[in-house]
Formats: structure tokens, C-alpha cells, sequence
């Protein structure tokens, strides 16, 4: 029933062995996302994608705290470094504005660079008049932007191939949307 190996089969399975030799294979190239975040002394803050498709998430769900969510991809090296009311760490996916009562963001700028980017914007606090101007700019790939409950203080304006409305009302001082 069985078939027993014989034992010249045995020394040449034995003699295979014995010539494998151990090998380093090298990895493919390995890119890491990231988007630049900048957030200076007159509290605006400016958002830079890369060529990769980056997926942002910015929301406010929380008083007086804004949180920005790269859903994965880290933000650059180059970024703005943490301190006063911007919080995260190295190779962090999140960072969080705090204290924004009194408009601590006068201005959020989003440029989504080349890729298949989406953007998530949901600042979801009635009445909320402590973010300024939001502008969002589409990059070289074909970007989607979505809008949920949103209230600011300023003008929204944004660019995108997409541009969706999701969960009610958009609440503004002027409001300029351009699609393709």
C-alpha cells in the first residue's frame, strides 16, 4: 500500500539538501503615504497630500476640539511640530486641535495633491462659528470630497471631481463648490 522510499532515492534527497544554500531575497519597493500638516501662529492650519491616494477625515465632534484622521498613512516629516493645542505623535495616523473657541482655526486650507484622494469633512456642532474659511483644492487624480453636517464661520469653498452631501445641512457664509 505504502511505497518505502529506497535508499539510493534516500542519499539523493539527502545530497539536495545538503546543496540548498540559505539566500537574502530583497523586498519590493515599499512607499509610505503621508500628508503634510502646517498649523502656524495665526491658527491656520493647511493640509498637503501627496501624490499616493490619501484618504482624510476632519471632524468635530467633540467642543472645541477638531480632530484630523489620515485613516492609515502617517503625516510627513516636515510637518508642523506638535505643541499648544496641536497634539500627535511620531508615525501617528491622528492629530487633534484643541481649545478652538474664539476661532483658534481661522483658516483650513486641503490641497489633495495627485492620487484618487477623498476627503471627509464633518464639523457637526450647531451653531459652531469657531472654524474660519475651509478651502479644499482637487489634485491630479480623480478626488472625492464629502461634506457633512457642516457649520463655520467663514466661506467654504471647495474644488473636487466628486463632491458629495451627506447627513443635512451645510451652514456657511458663502459657499462656492466646483465640480469637473
Amino acid at each position: 500500500m505504502f511505497r518505502s522510499t529506497s535508499p539510493r532515492r534516500r542519499k539523493q534527497i539527502s545530497r539536495l539538501l545538503r546543496r540548498r544554500r540559505l539566500r537574502v531575497e530583497p523586498l519590493e519597493q515599499r512607499r509610505l503615504l503621508a500628508v503634510q500638516l502646517l498649523y502656524n501662529a495665526s491658527n491656520e492650519l493647511q493640509l498637503i497630500g501627496d501624490a499616493g491616494v490619501d484618504n482624510v477625515t476632519l471632524s468635530q465632534t467633540v467642543a472645541d476640539e477638531l480632530l484630523i484622521d489620515l485613516n492609515g498613512a502617517v503625516f510627513d516629516a516636515g510637518s508642523t511640530a506638535a505643541g499648544g493645542n496641536l497634539s500627535y505623535g511620531p508615525g501617528s495616523t491622528t492629530a487633534t486641535i484643541t481649545g478652538l473657541s474664539g476661532n483658534s482655526v481661522t483658516r483650513i486650507d486641503i490641497d489633495l495633491g495627485g492620487g484618487a484622494d477623498t476627503l471627509s469633512v464633518t464639523l457637526d456642532l450647531a451653531g459652531n462659528t469657531d472654524i474660519g474659511d475651509v478651502t479644499v483644492v482637487e489634485g491630479a487624480g480623480t478626488d472625492t470630497v464629502t461634506l457633512g453636517v457642516l457649520a463655520i464661520g467663514g466661506a467654504l469653498d471647495v474644488a473636487s471631481d466628486a463632491i458629495v452631501l451627506s447627513g443635512g445641512t451645510v451652514a456657511a457664509d458663502s459657499v462656492d463648490v466646483a465640480g469637473p
